[in-house]
């Protein structure tokens, strides 16, 4: 059980330097992202007659010029750092 856990370390580790360089990279493109909560989601299904949304319920997320940049590095990082594991250490 625990060789498997162990040779499941480099593809685990991988994905998420990949999530994290692929979130830096669309923050490069995106000024601000509006976040909607779950109950406009649901009224979203129906027709438009229904749907009132105010403007109160909307959040905006405004990330910071250095965010991006930061996102991509560590990810980049991480999967070098991950391809690069000794096979010692995966077959310990």
């Amino acid at each position: 059980m625990r060789a498997l856990i162990i040779r499941l370390v480099r593809p685990c580790v991988i994905g998420f330097g990949l999530a994290l360089m692929m979130t830096g990279s669309t923050l490069l493109f995106v000024d601000r992202v509006t976040l909607r909560n779950a109950t406009e989601m649901q009224q979203a299904r129906m027709p438009q007659v229904f749907i009132r949304v105010s403007p109160l319920t909307k959040r905006e997320f405004s990330p910071p010029q250095w965010m991006p940049i930061t996102l991509l590095a560590a990810g980049g990082l991480t999967v070098l750092y991950s391809i690069a594991l000794p096979r010692k250490f995966l077959e310990a």
